[in-house]
């Protein structure tokens, strides 16, 4: 008995994490900052690769504006190819985070 119910809610959470996961990404290419701040935890702090931290406030400033079709290549060329369990990440180059972090200081 224990055992079925482990898979129904493990079931439960990955579609879940897959329904978060679809928000966020929609979020992202729709520059929805309303809707991303409302999944942040209310500590939420962005820690980027090189250790830089930003505040709730300054991330979700960039987070406006940080799509950019030109740069997230796989949005329209492998979106539409993707089987429908397929998760997405993102990353925003290097240089694009230094920029955004110097315009908003």
């Amino acid at each position: 008995m224990q055992l079925a119910q482990s898979r129904h809610q493990s079931t439960e959470t990955m579609n879940e994490l897959r329904a978060l996961n679809a928000r966020f990404i929609h979020n992202f290419v729709t520059n929805d900052v309303a809707s991303h701040d409302a999944i942040l935890d209310p500590r939420f702090i962005n820690i980027w690769p090189t250790g830089q931290r930003w505040d709730r406030a300054t991330y979700l400033k960039y987070w406006a504006t940080a799509f950019d079709p030109e740069v997230v290549v796989y949005w329209t060329s492998v979106m539409n190819s993707l089987p429908s369990s397929a998760t997405l990440r993102w990353c925003v180059p290097p240089t694009n985070a230094r920029a955004a972090a110097m315009e908003m200081k």
